[in-house]
């Protein structure tokens, strides 16, 4: 018989997940997540805490019961700091493996022209066409964040883009 995990996660872990694998997300060793929050599991403990927090969201797991018999179906508060973490990981390198190929001009190329919106004289707007080449600099780092971050309706209040920016900024920093 299946179990169903209700695990509290923050807004933004919520929706990436939803918008992944479905709600309620049936684990599954296929995905690399789903193989992680199986590495997570424990078998539940005699005393446990109840770590529900007001501004978190409730994610439903569907835990199929060989892996319920196996390793457990328990998450404690330090795994799902540990999934979330890894969570804002995985969407920060998202972000900038998309940064890399826009700034570059590699993820560009597959559109013979790029359209971009343009404001001219007298504060009219109107599209442009450019090359892939010259397409980078109409591109800012936040609206590369929105972009990436919009698939997956995240929005500003779930996850501030300026932390990513920061973020985004220090690990291109870092690998260069």
């Amino acid at each position: 018989m299946d179990v169903v995990l209700k695990v509290p996660v923050r807004s933004f872990v919520y929706k990436y997940l939803t918008a992944k694998y479905g709600f309620p997300w049936r684990l599954s060793s296929r995905h690399k997540d789903g193989r992680m929050i199986q590495s997570l599991l424990a078998r539940t403990p005699n005393r446990y805490d109840k770590y529900v927090k007001k501004d978190m969201m409730i994610m439903d797991i569907i835990v199929p019961a060989k892996i319920h018999l196996t390793k457990g179906s328990y998450l404690s508060q330090d795994r799902i700091n540990e999934l979330q973490e890894i969570i804002n990981d995985d969407i920060l390198h998202e972000i900038e493996s998309f940064y890399r190929g826009v700034t570059s001009g590699l993820g560009l190329k597959d559109c013979n022209k790029v359209r971009v919106i343009v404001s001219g004289r007298n504060d009219t707007i109107r599209e442009r066409r450019v090359d892939p080449i010259e397409g980078s600099k109409f591109f800012s780092q936040k609206q590369i964040i929105n972009d990436v971050l919009k698939k997956y309706d995240i929005t500003e209040d779930d996850l501030s883009y300026d932390c990513m920016i920061k973020r985004l900024q220090r690990s291109l920093k870092h690998k260069n």
